[in-house]
């Protein structure tokens, strides 16, 4: 008789500790694994900048001995999640000459400093950060001499956005 209760109390510890472990400490697991995962999140999906070219126009004005090329491009940015402290930069050809710029925000704000370190060279730092809802246009006219019918296309401009996310990484495009 002692060898039979004896038995059964060692079957009823051996499936109370089997419940213990797969329960309790299945749970706990599983609610380590979650925060974990909310942890890792922000690390792990990258936020992402674009940058594209919505519309451009040029045209062609002649002067003494050459054309004087005028030419507006319109880039619209937005980002695929927060991004802070905004810097746009635009090269040009050497030749060419950045006459005015000019950027709306897709929200009733305003805010920008323009630097042009060099007269083919433009650098916008935005006031405002972007995301989903709120994107910034750029407008950027330009002029450039030049010498023949042949050489009157359309110049793109070098461009990059750079800031930061809301954790921190670097977003560059």
């Amino acid at each position: 008789m002692k060898r039979v209760l004896q038995k059964i109390w060692d079957e009823r510890r051996a499936i109370g500790t089997y419940l213990l472990i797969t329960v309790v400490l299945g749970t706990v697991l599983a609610v380590v694994q979650d925060r974990l995962k909310d942890w890792a999140k922000g690390w792990l999906t990258d936020t992402s900048a674009h940058i594209t070219l919505s519309s451009s126009s040029f045209a062609a004005f002649p002067s003494q001995h050459s054309l004087e090329v005028m030419e507006l491009v319109v880039y619209d940015i937005s980002a695929s999640d927060l991004v802070k402290g905004i810097k746009i930069t635009a090269i040009f050809g050497r030749l060419t000459q950045i006459i005015r710029h000019h950027v709306l925000y897709s929200v009733d704000i305003e805010g920008f400093d323009a630097l042009l370190p060099q007269p083919n060279q433009l650098v916008l730092s935005l006031k405002h950060e972007i995301d989903v809802k709120r994107k910034v246009t750029v407008y950027i006219l330009t002029k450039r001499i030049a010498a023949s019918r042949e050489d009157v296309k359309l110049e793109l401009p070098e461009i990059h956005v750079e800031g930061t996310d809301k954790n921190g990484k670097v977003v560059y495009r």
